[in-house]
């Protein structure tokens, strides 16, 4: 879960960018471990595809836009306040 951590570097570079479906795949168990987050998914930032990760509250917001990357895989990563998701 190191690649989650902003003072961690990035992995070497890929010389083909992955879609944001393989990125939301291969990180998503790890994002939804931490603490405050109720879940993720693939959005959009501006004209850009982001991995959006939904968190509980503003607290987690805080603690996560602290503690994450602003990238992962050349992807944005948007942080969003949904509050508890629940099945209906």
């Amino acid at each position: 879960m190191d690649w989650l951590i902003k003072e961690i570097t990035d992995p070497k570079p890929a010389e083909k960018k992955p879609s944001i479906e393989d990125v939301q795949k291969t990180y998503g168990d790890d994002l939804l471990k931490l603490k405050g987050v109720v879940g993720h998914g693939i959005g959009m930032k501006g004209k850009e595809k982001a991995l959006k990760v939904f968190v509980k509250d503003d607290a987690a917001k805080k603690h996560l836009e602290k503690l994450l990357r602003d990238t992962i895989e050349g992807y944005p990563v948007v942080i969003e306040v949904t509050g508890v998701i629940k099945p209906l």
